[in-house]
């Protein structure tokens, strides 16, 4: 299956399309196929969750753009950064009043002075005087 926060929106077998699961059984293959898979993210569920929480960084490590769920129990301002070993904010991923339930801030890897280099990044995630904080890796 896809890794958390994604999901598989297209899919083609041998150039047929197929329609998009979580899982997949290939049986009797005899001769060399091509299977191309876009995935998309996730942008918010139904479910809100019962209190401010932030998610696991997808893909962790990165090469390229992430993606980190985050969730609000009610509406409430929230601010989503990534922040260097240093504590200096690089990005701004969400900043603003956002509903009840699950989102989803990505980010690519690049800052106002170009692309970030390889290195440990956090995502800190602040709402009223709170703040949760995830680790990720990106390489280059």
């Amino acid at each position: 299956p896809p890794d958390a926060g994604f999901t598989a929106a297209t899919l083609t077998v041998a150039g047929s399309p197929v329609a998009p699961a979580t899982s997949y059984t290939f049986t009797n293959v005899t001769a060399p196929h091509t299977i191309d898979v876009t995935f998309s993210g996730i942008t918010a569920t139904t479910a809100a969750p019962v209190q401010f929480a932030l998610g696991a960084v997808v893909p962790n490590p990165t090469r390229g753009t992430m993606q980190v769920p985050f969730g609000l129990p009610v509406a409430a301002p929230v601010r989503v950064s990534i922040v260097d070993l240093q504590g200096r904010e690089l990005a701004v991923l969400a900043d603003g009043e956002y509903p009840a339930g699950w989102h989803m801030a990505a980010w690519t890897g690049r800052t106002a002075r170009g692309a970030a280099g390889a290195g440990l990044y956090f995502v800190h995630y602040r709402q009223a005087g709170h703040t949760l904080t995830q680790k990720f890796v990106l390489a280059r």
